[in-house]
């Protein structure tokens, strides 16, 4: 059987290619089946295989932590042109609101969407409903990357897992810096749907 190979690392997406074998989650018994896009293109996409969210709107509870401080603006040519967010900013450093976030999707043939985010700053459950509205495909297959949880307090925290469940995602992987917490709430409250992973784990997707 064909199938498309997403290796995920600490540095996130960084290869895809075609196969022939199969590969398994760690410490699961099933397959998670292979990556077949199904070649739709939004306005937003960068490729036939893959689309882009775009800029992920804020529309849940969900808020950005605190991390670093940007200043709007552009010097010799170099810097982050946004007008509106300049002249709010009046020239002086902000707190990053990460604007222009994106995450990446595929469309699994018959299963739905691998939502990969980066850093998840915008809100995982934002960047979701957002891959969601892109893409026209409501089913979400997998939802994997940075969730940026690691300053979460634990009611944040079960907030966000119980959003997980109403979006009833099929596996739900968390990398990097989405911190400890969200794995414990998860294995309390939709343990068959957590998968961990390691820098250099292998996933695939597909029918």
């Amino acid at each position: 059987m064909k199938r498309a190979v997403l290796i995920l690392s600490a540095f996130g997406l960084v290869a895809a290619a075609w196969g022939s074998a199969a590969s398994q989650l760690p410490g699961e018994s099933t397959p998670v089946p292979a990556v077949k896009p199904l070649g739709f293109v939004p306005e937003t996409a960068s490729f036939p295989e893959a689309i882009t969210t775009g800029s992920i709107p804020r529309r849940t509870f969900e808020k950005v932590f605190p991390n670093t401080m940007v200043e709007y603006g552009k010097k010799d040519g170099l810097g982050c042109d946004m007008p509106e967010q300049a002249a709010k900013a009046a020239g002086k450093p902000v707190p990053d609101q990460h604007w222009n976030e994106h995450a990446t999707c595929f469309n699994v043939k018959g299963r739905g969407l691998v939502v990969i985010s980066s850093c998840g700053h915008a809100g995982i459950i934002n960047t979701v409903l957002r891959a969601r509205e892109v893409s026209g495909v409501d089913k979400v297959h997998a939802v994997m990357g940075g969730f940026h949880l690691f300053p979460a307090d634990d009611p944040y925290l079960r907030q966000v897992v119980a959003e997980f469940k109403s979006l009833d995602p099929d596996v739900v992987i968390p990398l990097h810096c989405s911190g400890p917490g969200v794995g414990r709430v998860m294995r309390e409250m939709m343990p068959d749907r957590l998968v961990t992973s390691t820098t250099g784990s292998e996933f695939t997707f597909g029918a």
